[in-house]
Order: C-alpha cells, then sequence, then structure tokens
C-alpha cells in the first residue's frame, strides 16, 4: 500500500467511485493473485478464502466478485499508468534524418527564363527556404510585378516579403480551403480565400515545364563536383 502511495496511484480512480473498495486493496490482490499464479475465479473462491489475515489487514468489507478485480486490471486507469511509465522508461534518440538535395528554382513566366536557384540539403519547409532565393533575385535588378506560388508556400510571412519588400502582388492559395475566412489567420492569406485570378495563378504551369526539360536534358541524378570537372 505504501508502494502504491508512493507510485503516485491515487485511492480512488474518480469522485464519484462507490468506494466499496478503492484501489490499493485492489493492487495487493493483483499482486497476491499473480504470485499464487492462479485464475481470477480460483484465487477468490479458493486462495483469498483461506487467508482471513489478508481480508482483516485490507480491510475489506466484503470478498469481492472475480469480474470486478479482472476489471480493474484491465481498466483505463491501469492502462494509463502503463503508457505512463513506458514513455518515461523509452531511451530518447534523436531521430535520423535522411539527407537529401533540394532544388528551388524561380522562373521568369513571360520568357521561361531561369532568374535564381537554390540547392540545400536540409529539410525545411517551403515557406523558409523562399526568402534566401527572392533575395538573389533582387540582386539582378529585375523589378516582379507578380509572384505566383503553390500552397507549400501559404504562410503570412511569404506574402509580407513579397508585396512589402519587393513590392509585388502575391498569388499564392491557402492550404485549409475548408477554414472560413475569419478563423484565418493574415489579412492577406484572407485575401487570398476572398479571390484571386486564376488565369494568373495557371501560369505558374510554366514553371513545372521548365523543371521538366531541365531533367529530361540532363537527368534528374546528382554527381559529384570533380566528376563533372573532368568530364
Amino acid at each position: 500500500i505504501e508502494l502504491c502511495k508512493r507510485s503516485g496511484i491515487k485511492k480512488y480512480s474518480s469522485k464519484f467511485h462507490n468506494r466499496l473498495y478503492d484501489n490499493y486493496q485492489f493492487m495487493v490482490l493483483l499482486c497476491l493473485k499473480q504470485k499464487s499464479g492462479v485464475g481470477y475465479k480460483a484465487f477468490i473462491e479458493e486462495e483469498l478464502i483461506e487467508w482471513p489475515h489478508v481480508v482483516e489487514f485490507l480491510k475489506l468489507k466484503t470478498i469481492p466478485h472475480p469480474d470486478t478485480l479482472n476489471k480493474f486490471a484491465t481498466s483505463e486507469y491501469i492502462q494509463r499508468k502503463n503508457r505512463k511509465k513506458k514513455r518515461r522508461g523509452r531511451p530518447r534518440k534523436k531521430r535520423q534524418r535522411k539527407k537529401y538535395i533540394y532544388v528551388q528554382i524561380m522562373v521568369e513566366l513571360r520568357t521561361q527564363m531561369p532568374l535564381g536557384v537554390l540547392i540545400t540539403r536540409k529539410p525545411a519547409d517551403d515557406y523558409n527556404k523562399f526568402k534566401p532565393l527572392a533575395k538573389k533575385v533582387m540582386k539582378l535588378g529585375k523589378a516582379a510585378k507578380i509572384v505566383v506560388l503553390d500552397k507549400g508556400y501559404d504562410a503570412e510571412k511569404v506574402h509580407e516579403f513579397i508585396r512589402e519588400v519587393m513590392e509585388a502582388l502575391s498569388i499564392i492559395p491557402a492550404r485549409n480551403e475548408n477554414i472560413p475566412i475569419h478563423k484565418t489567420k493574415g489579412k492577406y492569406r484572407k485575401l487570398m480565400k476572398k479571390g484571386y485570378s486564376k488565369k494568373k495563378y495557371y501560369q505558374r504551369n510554366k514553371n513545372e515545364t521548365v523543371n521538366s526539360v531541365v531533367k529530361r536534358k540532363w537527368s534528374d541524378g546528382t554527381f559529384p563536383t570533380n566528376l563533372l570537372r573532368s568530364t
């Protein structure tokens, strides 16, 4: 019983408990049942009756039914305690992420001319990689009027960078279209949900055309720099 108190087990599972038996009594009975190596029915009807000192020590008003003890052993309260212990005892290991090459390209839609390329090896969201690529393009002195991106770039900070820093119009469809406008965060994201030019947005397909041409011309594999120089 003292171990039950130290381990944080409550005496009663809820305030609506009938208080005929408490959790401490059940835990002691379960330990004795495991030690005896018999089933619930045999333990209650054969073993426990021969141990009047145990009944007196636990202050049992009546002998519990075998199903009552079985229900406690399979109750949600016991399972929840076991899950917590498993989480505590599980060793913490760093999750290994496989490195891969991520290529991001920005294309002028009118001429299909690539303006900037960003190559990274660390996994990250698309909207976190847009800003460094956009700064590369801005160094060329090209003034963009409209920036069209897919749903992966849907973030308020991307809209703010395009509209306030690049001084261009941003067209980025919202990810969660089912969420109403008044529950959507960000004024620019709300504007996207109110409507945008689908004709201008579908011009983004030219970017995919450039990617397809590059892959067909030079394949989608990657090679070391030294190998490219030697060939």
